[in-house]
């Protein structure tokens, strides 16, 4: 053991935790090829999801690479607080040094035993691991083109580097600026925080210092460069219809809503400060590192209670759940900028919190890859209508399929809490039915979903509404009767849809699939037990729906209300017969008569609704 600090240890000899030289084993070298591998299956599981289409990726997939991401994020930050040098004290210091790996700290893979001694050597790998990494990229999709043309596309590779660069940003600036990180000595020299044995202006300092120019180049640089240009450039491609753009930036958009669509940049620049600002201030000026850092992560946390730029609310709340934690380790750290050390107790408080925090990310984690591997459906049917004139329809529909039925339904007016979330509803649905009242295709929403799940396979079928004798349902959509100029205008007024991945082209397929069916005849004309057969019809049809029942009491109570809807037709004429006589057989039977335009879509299904929700409730004829 020698060199500066006697920090050096010969060949067959590695540095232990406790500063003593041991000596290398064959499991050591068997240890380091199996986090080789691990890092690997990683990198090749993200670029296979990479390849899946933003219509077709699985919203428990997108979900759990997004927890992922927050995760991998936390730890990062709890790196760069790690390099402002505070005295963390006790346990909390271990744990701060154990998540330095995602620093691309290899000490734990005993370098030395693999016969990389110098400072230069091991900083040179720490730079050129990721280039691997991004070769290692290359070569998947390479061996998937000849395998299996077209699988992997070049907008996936992009996608993939991208991911690992966003994802990895804070790591990739903290290497890189490790030459700019020095402490000083009583003599006046100063020496590399990462590498005592180089002094900071002196030997071999100035080639780390060259090598780290070409890193700041590669990685922070040109990072920040791609997003802020896919940012600039998003409103103008989404006119222009380009979702090969949306594909080959997806790292940049997928993770918040179209509205928050610039987030990204404020993100990327939040965690190029957090980076920038423990490697290049002086630990001397602690004070002033950790002001600015609480600064930044209180205005990220700001930000993102502001503008709630996640795709679901359970991200923004795991955000500023995270964010959170930083900023009260922050708040802890502070008070050793001045040389004091946190107590023991302080320490392991703050060891518990980081910890729980981590166990409960963990935990989401793992609940997200479960559900992933279950992959069961959550909805048996998602209802897509046209709110203008089948709001009422729908709401009639759900009502028959849950409560009489027992199938949980999708009803976007119940159901649905940002839109960003509806074409994943789609895709948890078993069914998609479309009830086709007049401008149901020409709604941008309604040809989103049912383009997705033309894409996602979930089987669609068209609703058409009977209202009153004579009517067969046809000509009941304007899509179904537009010219081909029409269609062509329509299409180029769903550019809402692009941020999604749903282009033009994706659109007449999709619609062509839905109308080449049989569809559906839902007549509201008719009595209740025509009804029920058209429903049981219906249910019987339908994908994962078998005829099984509720037994519930608001079940039970409704079946009985549907069996006195059999006279309803009969008694109705009898009472439209005899309505100029004040003491008829059916004003006596009936308390309530609801009376309604049987040319009206909304009106009949209105009725019918509220029908049965008096006599659910009333228990009576209505």
């Amino acid at each position: 053991q020698g060199g500066f600090l006697c920090m050096s240890c010969v060949r067959g000899y590695y540095l232990g935790s406790g500063g003593e030289c041991l000596e290398c084993q064959w499991h050591h070298l068997m240890l380091t090829v199996l986090r080789l591998l691990l890092a690997l299956v990683v990198i090749a599981a993200l670029v296979r999801a990479s390849a899946v289409r933003l219509t077709t990726q699985r919203p428990h997939l997108t979900a759990l690479f997004m927890v992922i991401g927050q995760l991998v994020t936390f730890v990062q930050v709890a790196v760069a607080l790690h390099a402002i040098g505070l005295r963390w004290g006790g346990p909390f210091a271990d744990l701060l040094e154990v998540f330095t790996l995602f620093n691309f700290n290899f000490e734990v893979f005993q370098l030395n035993c693999v016969s990389l001694h110098s400072d230069l050597q091991v900083y040179g790998i720490q730079m050129v691991t990721p280039l691997l990494a991004v070769a290692f990229v290359g070569a998947c999709f390479l061996l998937a083109h000849l395998l299996r043309p077209g699988l992997l596309k070049f907008d996936s590779f992009v996608n993939s580097v991208g991911q690992l660069g966003t994802m990895l940003y804070i790591s990739l600036t903290l290497i890189a600026l490790v030459p700019f990180h020095c402490y000083e000595h009583p003599n006046g020299d100063a020496s590399v925080v990462q590498f005592p044995q180089t002094l900071c202006g002196q030997g071999a300092y100035s080639t780390i210092l060259i090598t780290a120019c070409i890193g700041i180049g590669l990685y922070p640089t040109l990072t920040i460069s791609i997003v802020f240009y896919a940012i600039l450039k998003y409103p103008q491609v989404i006119m222009s219809a380009d979702i090969s753009f949306i594909s080959r930036y997806r790292f940049v958009f997928f993770r918040w809503s179209p509205e928050r669509y610039w987030f990204g940049a404020v993100v990327i620049v939040r965690n190029l400060l957090l980076s920038v600002f423990p490697m290049t201030i002086s630990a001397k000026h602690a004070d002033l590192t950790v002001l600015l850092m609480q600064l930044t992560l209180a205005t990220g946390l700001l930000g993102t209670a502001l503008y709630w730029p996640w795709r679901t609310n359970l991200m923004n709340q795991l955000d500023l759940a995270l964010n959170s934690m930083l900023s009260l380790v922050m708040c802890l750290g502070a008070m050793t900028v001045f040389g004091q050390e946190l107590t023991r107790q302080v320490s392991m408080f703050l060891v518990t919190m980081v910890v729980a925090t981590l166990c409960g990310a963990v935990a989401l984690i793992v609940y997200r890859a479960f559900l992933l591997v279950r992959a069961q459906p959550g909805y048996s049917v998602f209802l897509s209508h046209h709110k203008g004139a089948g709001a009422c329809t729908a709401r009639f529909t759900k009502y028959m399929l849950q409560h009489e039925f027992g199938f949980p339904v999708f009803y976007d007016c119940d159901d649905l809490t940002s839109f960003t979330g509806i074409f994943d509803a789609v895709k948890h649905s078993s069914n998609l039915l479309v009830i086709l009242t007049g401008e149901t295709l020409c709604r941008p929403w309604c040809v989103g979903e049912i383009v997705t799940a033309f894409e996602c396979n979930v089987p669609m079928y068209a609703v058409k509404i009977v209202t009153h004798v004579g009517h067969d349902g046809s000509g009941i959509d304007k899509w179904t009767e537009a010219s081909a100029d029409t269609k062509f205008g329509m299409l180029n007024d769903f550019e809402i849809l692009r941020p999604y991945g749903i282009s033009c082209a994706d659109i007449p397929p999709a619609l062509d699939a839905l109308l080449s069916k049989d569809p559906i005849f839902l007549d509201l004309n008719v009595g209740s037990d025509r009804m029920r057969e058209t429903m049981e019809g219906m249910v019987a049809n339908l994908r994962g729906m078998g005829m099984r029942r509720i037994s519930s009491k608001p079940g039970l109570r409704m079946s009985r209300s549907l069996s006195r809807m059999s006279v309803q037709t009969s008694r109705l004429s009898m009472f439209r017969a005899k309505s100029s006589s004040s003491d008829s057989s059916s004003a006596k039977d009936m308390r309530l008569l609801i009376m309604t335009q049987n040319s009206d879509i909304e009106a009949m299904s209105s009725a019918h609704l509220l029908r049965l929700m008096l006599q659910v409730r009333l228990q009576e004829e209505v």
